[in-house]
């Protein structure tokens, strides 16, 4: 009879784990959370060009030039506010989560080979003084023939920020973004993603937004 009793536990409790499993999504302060996204947000904005946009200036006649890469201007990194990849990578973990930071380190500091073969070079890439017994770094080199993946110039419409819920981890948000480009906005809601990590609540998704020319012929068809 005990025998039967606890089979039958064990079976009440395999059937709640599910629940519990799918339910267990944790708590979260909304304040706290609005509070970090808008910091957050803002701060992304730079990141986003600096890895997707028109990026990091560079010195067209620079003895370290070599090849398709020239050296980083001086200048722009100090209003950055970083000199060496290995500060920009902190920076943007500053921002990101430990795990999306990955994924944008991947596309933009080391090359890409497809099945069809076809390759994608480093958009930058750190150059140090090898005749030093420790390395040093010298100056980051910039891919020239980038072409920027944005499209638009995007404001954040932070009074529509709006904490939604939570999943696992996660807590999930939404804001307006609006792309200018060629004298024409479009509105896009952002679907954005949260971890509070270690040192503090970090993206866990992009916040950048294009202008889409789908959208405008999309809308045309709508209005007949």
């Amino acid at each position: 009879m005990k025998s039967f009793r606890k089979i039958i536990a064990l079976l009440l409790i395999a059937a709640a784990l599910p629940l519990c499993l799918t339910s267990c999504d944790r708590k979260y302060d909304e304040e706290e959370v609005r509070a970090a996204a808008e910091k957050l947000i803002i701060a992304s904005a730079e990141l986003n060009e600096i890895y997707y946009g028109k990026g990091i200036k560079y010195l067209e006649n620079s003895q370290n030039n070599v090849s398709l890469y020239c050296e980083a201007d001086p200048v722009h990194l100090e209003k950055l506010g970083f000199s060496t990849i290995a500060e920009l990578m902190a920076k943007t973990k500053e921002v990101f989560s430990e795990a999306h930071a990955e994924t944008m380190f991947k596309g933009s500091f080391s090359g890409t080979f497809s099945q069809s073969g076809a390759s994608t070079m480093a958009r930058y890439y750190q150059k140090y003084d090898d005749n030093t017994a420790n390395p040093t770094p010298v100056c980051i080199m910039v891919l020239s023939t980038y072409t920027s993946m944005l499209k638009g110039d995007v404001e954040y419409e932070l009074d529509t920020l709006e904490v939604i819920d939570s999943d696992g981890e996660y807590v999930n948000a939404t804001v307006d973004a609006t792309v200018s480009y060629d004298g024409k906005t479009q509105v896009h809601k952002l679907k954005l993603r949260l971890i509070e990590e270690e040192l503090g609540w970090r993206l866990a998704s992009t916040t950048f937004a294009n202008y889409n020319e789908y959208q405008d012929i999309y809308d045309q068809l709508q209005k007949g």
